[in-house]
């Protein structure tokens, strides 16, 4: 794995010296982190998939997805 800006490459157990417990604190996480809303709209996206798969191939699935349309 190459390093990049964001995430150094310093040898195992070394941290950098200028990294402060705010940077960790405010790395940027809660982007990971959605609103129960969205996570819903996901899940019901995955559970129409796992349904229409289970009955149908993935062409007529993909043709059909109201989340691509």
């Amino acid at each position: 794995m190459e390093a990049s800006e964001q995430f150094p490459d310093y040898p195992f157990g070394n941290v950098d010296p200028n990294w402060t417990e705010d940077d960790a604190l405010n790395r940027g996480d809660s982007a990971y982190v959605r609103p129960p809303e969205v996570e819903a709209e996901k899940q019901a996206g995955h559970d129409w998939w796992g349904d229409c798969i289970s009955v149908n191939d993935a062409a007529f699935c993909r043709e059909n997805d109201p989340w691509q349309q």
